[in-house]
């Protein structure tokens, strides 16, 4: 498998009217993780990764579907972004009309799998794994 670079746009051309259309996901930054995904997992040049590709998706939806919820404390009006955001219980703001969270390290690698993660950003998975150790 080879890597992904995560400024390729022809990625996200290619894969997103497939995983908007069957996923229907709102969080744009998981969106174009899963088309990186897709593009890492189809250049294996082995004549499964259709029908394997097909099962790790599913596989990903389960899992992000059973995600952990997140409960919404309040929501509030930013005057200075002039932007209305919802608070959530981990004190973090997010825009009401955009709903893209980014997940942690460890809940990307339990989605995607760490040898994804790890060709996706070589030196953001070495610096977690040191910060890990330290």
């Amino acid at each position: 498998m080879r890597r992904v670079n995560k400024l390729d746009t022809n990625i996200t051309k290619k894969w997103m009217p497939v995983i908007e259309n069957h996923l229907k996901y709102k969080n744009s930054n998981m969106n174009e993780l899963i088309c990186f995904y897709c593009e890492w997992f189809a250049s294996d040049d082995s004549d499964q990764v259709g029908s394997d590709l097909t099962n790790m998706l599913m596989d990903i939806k389960e899992k992000i579907d059973s995600f952990e919820r997140i409960e919404i404390v309040g929501k509030y009006f930013n005057p200075a972004s002039g932007h209305i955001e919802y608070k959530l219980q981990s004190g973090k703001f997010i825009p009401v009309k955009d709903g893209d969270y980014e997940l942690s390290d460890n809940r990307l690698i339990e989605l995607f799998g760490i040898d994804f993660i790890r060709d996706l950003d070589p030196q953001k998975f070495r610096d977690n794994q040191l910060d890990k150790i330290l």
